[in-house]
């Protein structure tokens, strides 16, 4: 049963903050681990997973994330969610010509189910132009993000692609 005194505490020092490059490796560990469980009911081996989430966090991995950081366009946001000095969360935004993409949304699973990602889309949302729709690409397996994007208003659109991980589907919220 969850300590509701510990959740409430945590969500009181919740802080979203826009990314800095120093915080690369953490949200890749951060990536890793809220992806784990996916990539299990995915059928993906625990050697296939440590070896990918090892490649993940190498020195040459992370100096890359390091500099997209760096390089973020004035069309897109990154952000952190940290309780304290640790990133919980992490999602990344971006406005296009045409559409915007939610282009990646993780919290730590020990933090899921505590409106944290709520909290989040609502921060990187404020972005984003509302008159485009905002499409996004989820694991057809991730049944909790993809009932998570359904309750804050995004649906299916019937697009699947097989990526190098898993199979994706596509989902939309449509502009106003």
């Amino acid at each position: 049963m969850p300590n509701i005194e510990l959740e409430k505490e945590q969500n009181e020092n919740l802080e979203i903050v826009p990314v800095q490059p120093e915080d690369a490796l953490e949200i890749q560990n951060l990536m890793n681990e809220a992806s784990r469980s996916v990539y299990i009911n995915g059928g993906k081996s625990p050697e296939d997973i440590e070896k990918k989430f090892k490649e993940s966090t190498s020195e040459e991995s992370i100096k890359k994330i390091e500099n997209n950081i760096a390089a973020l366009t004035e069309n897109e946001k990154m952000l952190v969610v940290k309780v304290g000095d640790k990133i919980v969360g992490f999602c990344y935004v971006e406005r296009g010509e045409d559409r915007n993409m939610l282009q990646a949304s993780f919290v730590l699973p020990e933090f899921q189910s505590r409106g944290i990602a709520t909290q989040m889309w609502q921060a990187a949302k404020g972005f984003l132009d509302f008159t485009k729709d905002t499409y996004l690409d989820v694991y057809c397996g991730n049944i909790p993000a993809i009932n998570f994007y359904k309750k804050i208003g995004f649906v299916e659109t019937g697009k699947k692609a097989n990526t190098r991980v898993l199979e994706e589907m596509e989902m939309v919220l449509k502009g106003k």
